[in-house]
């Protein structure tokens, strides 16, 4: 399937997600990686038990994502701690990051989507969607197929950097998030809560870093 409509413009489809027979919620998505974009969704809620995932498969007619699970979707899973000793360097961070955008071929070739991705040693997967929120999911979703350490971790996002986003990556236990563009309020007050490292503009000539800055090696005034 093509993601790009003659005119140039993203793809964006309504995809129906059922799990074990009942709907759940239905994504306005870029029709890739749906999988992915289900796993992610659930997991980021705290829906899954990381220990029993379940089946998932992408439907044509009409198009949806059916998840058949090993037991009763939860609605209490524990999420996972971010507080783990891991530390990388912000020349580091940056460095991925500017290898997340050189894996962005939609975004490059169309525009108009967001990336995300997450790296850890020795690895990425790397994920587009038109909603920034969907790319965060495929990203992570992607990440557990793989059964990557999500503590030893950095998850890079195109868009701004909600509260909803860095809940996504304290619920499977990722310590450094960092984002192209600005997080919210609430986000930095989660992420400092969590043990988490934000950065906000990583690829400016002067990244910011709001919390989490000892996982750099670094100390800030003030904060």
């Amino acid at each position: 399937m093509s993601h790009a409509t003659l005119s140039g413009l993203p793809v964006e489809r309504p995809v129906p997600l059922w799990v074990d027979g009942e709907l759940i919620a239905t994504f306005y998505c870029t029709p890739a990686d749906l999988p992915e974009l289900a796993l992610g969704y659930l997991m980021g809620r705290g829906l899954l038990d990381p220990a029993r995932l379940p089946r998932i498969r992408t439907e044509e007619a009409p198009l949806r994502v059916a998840v058949e699970t090993a037991g009763p979707l939860g609605k209490s899973v524990p999420r996972r701690e971010t507080a783990a000793p891991w530390t990388t360097t912000l020349a580091e961070v940056v460095r991925q990051a500017e290898d997340t955008m050189e894996n962005t071929p939609l975004r490059q070739s169309s525009g108009g989507v967001h990336g995300a991705s997450v790296r850890w040693p020795g690895g990425m997967v790397a994920r587009e969607d038109i909603a920034r929120h969907n790319a965060v999911d495929k990203a992570i979703g992607a990440g557990i197929m793989k059964e990557i350490n999500f503590a030893g971790s950095a998850l890079f996002t195109t868009g701004r950097l909600s509260h909803e986003m860095v809940a996504k990556a304290a619920a499977v236990g990722i310590p450094v998030v960092a984002t192209m563009k600005y997080p919210s309020d609430l986000g930095v007050e989660l992420a400092a809560q969590k043990g988490i490292c934000v950065i906000g503009r990583v690829l400016s000539s002067s990244p910011e870093v709001y919390t989490g800055e000892w996982r750099l090696g670094l100390k800030l005034d003030n904060r």
